[in-house]
């Protein structure tokens, strides 16, 4: 009759058959939709005021028909937590996603959601560690956020990041330029001082050998070094005498043998010098 539509010349239809007969009418489609497992198509035939919001429906179909609302709601509210790249949304989504609703996003959607929220984590991990003040922590971090392509957008954690890696680097340089064979005096020559004025000698790795005062103390003593072979490459034995005593920092050490050698033939021939002096003046003084 209401395929006909000799249903509506019925004067006393009331609304619950009238729905009644569209429900008829909308079952097959529903039934049809049911069996494709498409959950778009599924919601796209379902009409929630006809079929009483499902309570009309078999508890199966209303399972089902649930299910895919739910997905396909959150299948929306993923794609938009992705185009408005919330990452925090879309880690709060994916932690209790829909039964099986992770299968119904693409490859595409998994992979740029993982993305995004590793991102999201190493930004909080680089945040942690710049709070801290742990130097380690920040490079680790830092690489973190490097790895996975995340924007560090805040300008006073750049600012911090820059610091921190600028004095990493330098401490880092300090170390190599130590332990270098032999021992890279000309770098530290550079580095050090550098490193003073920067107020570096409070960093916890430059201790022990690597502690500036160290350091300092070994450019000092090599730079006496360095005036003692010059004075041994003029072959003046008063000027070797005169640079090469005393020897206050230890720079004699570490000479070769040869070379102590011709300072100590130095000292000698300065002092039979001295001594002969000493007697000419006294020949020469008039007895009373």
């Amino acid at each position: 009759l209401a395929v006909s539509g000799e249903l509506l010349a019925l004067e006393d239809t009331d609304r619950q058959t009238v729905q009644r007969v569209l429900r008829a009418l909308k079952w097959p489609a529903l039934v049809s939709a049911l069996a494709t497992d498409d959950d778009q198509i599924i919601v796209d035939a379902f009409d929630p005021d006809l079929w009483e919001a499902g309570r009309a429906l078999s508890p199966e179909a209303r399972s089902r028909v649930g299910l895919a609302m739910a997905r396909v709601d959150w299948r929306v509210r993923v794609r938009q937590a992705l185009r408005e790249r919330d990452a925090e949304a879309l880690e709060t989504l994916l932690q209790r996603p829909p039964a099986q609703a992770l299968d119904r996003l693409s490859a595409s959607e998994r992979r740029r959601s993982r993305r995004l929220i590793e991102q999201r984590h190493a930004l909080a991990e680089l945040n942690r560690a710049v709070a801290g003040f742990d130097d380690d922590s920040i490079v680790r971090a830092l690489n973190h956020v490097e790895r996975v392509g995340a924007r560090i957008t805040d300008r006073a954690t750049w600012a911090a990041i820059q610091q921190i890696v600028e004095r990493t680097s330098m401490v880092e340089d300090v170390m190599a330029a130590v332990d270098a064979v032999p021992m890279d005096i000309g770098k530290l020559a550079h580095l050090v001082p550098a490193a003073r004025t920067m107020g570096y000698d409070r960093d916890p790795r430059l201790r022990g050998p690597y502690a500036l005062d160290v350091l300092e103390r070994e450019l000092v003593r090599h730079a006496h070094l360095r005036r003692v072979r010059a004075a041994l490459e003029k072959g003046d034995a008063a000027g070797i005498v005169l640079v090469a005593v005393p020897d206050p920092y230890g720079s004699l050490d570490l000479l070769t043998d040869a070379e102590r050698s011709r300072i100590a033939q130095a000292i000698h021939e300065r002092r039979r010098i001295d001594r002969q002096s000493v007697a000419a003046r006294f020949r020469a003084t008039p007895a009373p």
